[in-house]
């Protein structure tokens, strides 16, 4: 009989034992949206082989209950993304993710795992029963944690039973907790001029590079200030690809009124009665949204602009706000929250949103007309993040 030679990353491993164990991971993989974030039966192997797989099987009582268990070495952070600190974890600190099993037996594992150490639990803020299993186990919630694939974890913690070394857990700054809310409207004479003199150029814009949420081109952009004084340029080097910027290496790239802007005078005038004179931007952007078809639905599937690291809302940071100028019923919006709830929501012609894009967000153009929106990100001050709290 033949019989495959055993692959390295198996680590000595039965396949059929590896397949096995990847299956009790079905339901925990269905909320991954990048197969990095999966659990397969590489990262089981691996995890074996370095003793941070822990499995439990009890044939009497018919139940099997497996996790990763990892034990801080080095004093280290849990981000809800780029340098926003939820917690801070330390030497001897257990952290139990991947945990799939009944109920029951997962609360167990948690209790167990928490009586003589401090223990974190990192599981799907998405999957309610995390929650369940959590309060009854004693854990607290922390925070959360999101992904550039527009993922949501949950990081709950509990102090050993014995008391020990009480944690204290950062406060989150309530304006990271907006994702997305309207702050205010354009004067309707700058929104029909607006919409006046976009109709009377009508250029082409440019297609958006390809990538795995911009399904079938949906959406493209013209820039009135880019990184170029071209329009149709309306990338951000820092965050383009590295094939991109290796290609790219010898154009200089500079903050800049694109030759489009010049058109549109009125924009930065009411860019500036909203939010002050001495107001900065990044990119002012036009952006549309396709008409679908029959064959394709125009959609951005969920995701994050975690690659732009400028995003924030500390001061000198950017912020991005939508003010649509032509649009219509059919076009929805999803904007996921840090505790993993989400909302969806219809802009409407001249409001003013402020838009967190480092949280997942998704769009669709159901309607059978373009959707075209102008998008400013704003340099961050205090007076604009009194603006966004306020309203």
């Amino acid at each position: 009989m033949f019989v495959d030679k055993m692959k390295p990353w198996q680590y000595g491993y039965e396949l059929e034992i590896l397949k096995s164990l990847e299956q009790n991971y079905r339901n925990y993989n269905a909320f991954a949206l990048s197969p990095f974030s999966q659990i397969k039966k590489n990262d089981i192997a691996k995890a074996l082989h370095d003793k941070n797989f822990i499995y439990h099987l009890d044939l009497q009582k018919g139940y099997e209950v497996s996790f990763l268990r990892k034990v801080i070495e080095k004093k280290g952070k849990f981000t809800l993304y780029q340098d926003i600190v939820v917690g801070e974890k330390y030497p001897g600190d257990i952290v139990i993710s991947g945990l799939v099993g009944p109920t029951k037996q997962k609360e167990r594992i948690l209790r167990e795992y928490s009586t003589n150490n401090n223990c974190w639990y990192v599981g799907w803020k998405e999957d309610l029963e995390n929650g369940a299993i959590t309060r009854s186990a004693g854990f607290e919630y922390v925070g959360g944690k999101i992904t550039s694939n527009g993922e949501i974890y949950g990081l709950w913690f509990r102090n050993a039973s014995d008391g020990k070394g009480l944690r204290i857990h950062p406060i989150l700054n309530s304006i990271e907790k907006v994702g997305i809310k309207l702050v205010g409207s354009i004067r309707k004479d700058v929104l029909d001029e607006v919409t006046k003199q976009y109709l009377n150029l009508l250029p082409k814009f440019g297609e958006s590079e390809r990538n795995g949420y911009n399904e079938k081109y949906s959406w493209a952009a013209l820039a009135l200030r880019g990184y170029t004084s071209d329009p149709f340029r309306f990338e951000k080097p820092s965050e383009m690809s590295q094939k991109w910027q290796d290609e790219h290496k010898h154009e200089n790239f500079q903050i800049q009124y694109t030759s489009l802007a010049n058109k549109f005078p009125m924009v930065l005038l009411e860019l500036q009665r909203l939010f002050g004179l001495n107001v900065g931007f990044d990119r002012i952007l036009f952006m549309k949204m396709k008409v679908g078809n029959k064959k394709h639905q125009s959609e951005l599937f969920r995701h994050t602009d975690l690659c732009d690291k400028d995003f924030g809302f500390t001061d000198g940071k950017i912020m991005r706000f939508h003010i649509p100028i032509i649009t219509n019923d059919g076009c929805i919006g999803t904007h996921w929250n840090i505790n993993g709830t989400k909302e969806q929501y219809h802009m409407k012609e001249g409001e003013v949103w402020m838009y967190d894009t480092r949280k997942p967000h998704a769009a669709v153009n159901n309607g059978d007309i373009e959707r075209i929106h102008l998008v400013a990100d704003v340099v961050m001050t205090e007076n604009i993040r009194q603006k966004i709290m306020a309203t």
